[in-house]
Formats: C-alpha cells, sequence, structure tokens
C-alpha cells in the first residue's frame, strides 16, 4: 500500500502505519522494513544502513506526492515509537533540505511533532534532536548550507508564533 499510485491510499496507511509498532516490540526492525517498502530513495543513517544524499540525488527526481506520503509516515512512525524518532526526524530533515519544496510541510511536521510529543516549544524539540542529526547528516554527505537553510526556514516560522 505505501507504494499504490493512489494518494490517498498511501495517506490513509501513513495515518494507520503506527498501530504496527502498538502490536510489535521489534521497533527497528520494523522501521527498516517500512522504509525498504517505500518508493523513493531516501538519505538513511541506521545501523547498518546508510545511504548517502550523493546515492539519492543520482536516483533523479522523485513524485512529490510520493514524497509527501513518505515524510507523512514518518511522522507518524515517529509519534509511535522513541525508539525510531531520531532516525525518522533525520530523514524528514533531509527531505526538506535536499528539496525546498517540500519546507512547508516538514514545518507543519515539525510543529505537529512537538506539540504531540508535549515540547515546551517548538525550538526545544529541535534542539534536543539537532547534535545527532548533525552528526548523521555529516555521514551522510548532506550539504551544511541545505542543513542551515532548512533550519533557518524552520526558525524562520517558529519565531513567527
Amino acid at each position: 500500500m505505501l507504494q499504490d499510485k493512489d494518494f490517498r491510499v498511501r495517506l490513509f496507511l501513513a495515518r494507520r502505519i503506527g498501530v504496527l509498532f502498538q502490536t510489535w516490540s521489534g521497533h527497528e526492525e520494523l522501521f527498516q522494513d517500512i522504509c525498504s517498502n517505500f518508493d523513493v530513495p531516501l538519505v538513511i543513517y541506521s545501523r547498518g544502513k546508510v545511504v548517502t544524499a550523493k546515492e539519492v540525488v543520482a536516483a533523479g527526481p522523485q513524485s512529490q506526492t510520493a514524497v509527501e506520503t513518505v515524510v507523512l509516515t514518518l511522522m507518524h512512525l515517529a509519534l509511535q515509537s522513541d525508539k525510531i524518532e531520531l532516525e525518522a526526524m533525520f530523514m524528514i530533515c533531509v527531505v526538506s533540505a535536499m528539496d525546498p519544496y517540500h519546507r512547508e510541510l516538514v514545518r507543519a511536521i515539525v510543529d505537529n511533532l512537538s506539540k504531540e510529543l508535549q515540547y515546551m516549544t517548538r525550538t526545544k524539540y529541535l534542539e534536543e534532536l539537532l547534535g545527532p542529526i548533525l552528526f548523521c547528516w555529516v555521514a551522510c554527505g548532506v550539504s551544511l548550507v541545505a542543513l542551515v537553510e532548512s533550519l533557518v526556514s524552520m526558525l524562520t516560522l517558529l519565531m513567527a508564533f
């Protein structure tokens, strides 16, 4: 269903996929299985698997709606498991950095996650994750300029509130 041509089917699954994490305890393995079923190449930094930004760029442009579904799925997964939250947020941030088209969606996701996870502010949520995300960022060869642009974009919205 993650590769269905109809956005509504993919969105339905994205909203419901978290139930798997309530059922099984192997969150890291389950997360890897789900990510391997996305029909979109993503920058990944996880146990035993690294996909660099160079590899993702070499795969060529991807469907905007497919990437949006992936990002929404990652958000729902991050909400369900603190064991994979960092990996999911890293992947979400990389999408925002590599394709500015998705920055508004990522801003909304960061806003939603910080509220759902009961952080005092969205800035506090990003502050907590920034160190580990930066480590993964460098390890995967993602542009540091893109990181700064993406963070400035997120923080600009944050300061407006």
